[in-house]
């Protein structure tokens, strides 16, 4: 019965493989535990489909709050691009970092507006270099780095200075002037010439 799945200890969902989630009904993913979808093992998350209507998806979905920094970096292209912006907002904020770089560079513009202040502050200084590495989040479609666009004021104001030390040019460029305006004093000093002598926002830095 579909009640029992509750039942099953979180460690023993481990043993579950992919294609066994795959036949699970909606009723019975729903009936699975927050700590049971902790436990499911990396090969069985990369196996999950995407599709937010079925079960997988489902799955994948509840995961997003629970799973640690290894099995979010499990997950695969397909799947992170099929994340909306509010399911983006649900990953832990210290699971963030396991977002590997490509996953981070095709981020869409909607999914890095989606990103908390608490998340963006736990990106590492790489991962805050590569937003938007990839034109909305296909290669040609657009400038490099315009995704970065979706954060907002109180996200930029967050930042580590090591972090915004990491900014590229092409970013900086890609911001708005309240973004820029929102750039803590401590992480413009920690900015790399080239990115000062950007051509757009210099009197907006400047007047930092």
């Amino acid at each position: 019965p579909i009640c029992a799945l509750r039942g099953i200890p979180g460690n023993a969902v481990i043993g579950l493989s992919s294609m066994q989630l795959a036949i699970l009904s909606t009723d019975q993913t729903r009936a699975l535990s927050g700590e049971q979808i902790a436990n499911l093992t990396i090969g069985a998350i990369k196996g999950l489909g995407f599709d937010v209507s079925g079960s997988e998806g489902f799955i994948l979905q509840q995961g997003l709050g629970v799973f640690s920094s290894v099995q979010i970096a499990a997950l695969n292209s397909a799947q992170i691009a099929a994340l909306a912006s509010e399911q983006v907002a649900s990953i832990r904020p210290d699971s963030i970092r396991g977002l590997a770089l490509d996953r981070v560079r095709a981020l869409s513009t909607d999914q890095v507006a989606g990103l908390t202040s608490e998340q963006v502050r736990q990106l590492s200084d790489e991962q805050v270099g590569a937003l938007g590495g990839v034109p909305n989040g296909y290669p040609g479609s657009g400038y490099p780095y315009s995704q970065i666009s979706g954060l907002e004021g109180v996200d930029i104001s967050a930042m580590r200075s090591t972090q915004v030390g990491a900014l590229k040019p092409e970013q900086i460029r890609a911001m708005s002037g309240e973004q820029v305006a929102a750039l803590p004093v401590s992480g413009i000093l920690a900015m790399k010439t080239e990115v000062l002598r950007s051509e757009e926002h210099t009197s907006e830095l400047q007047s930092h």
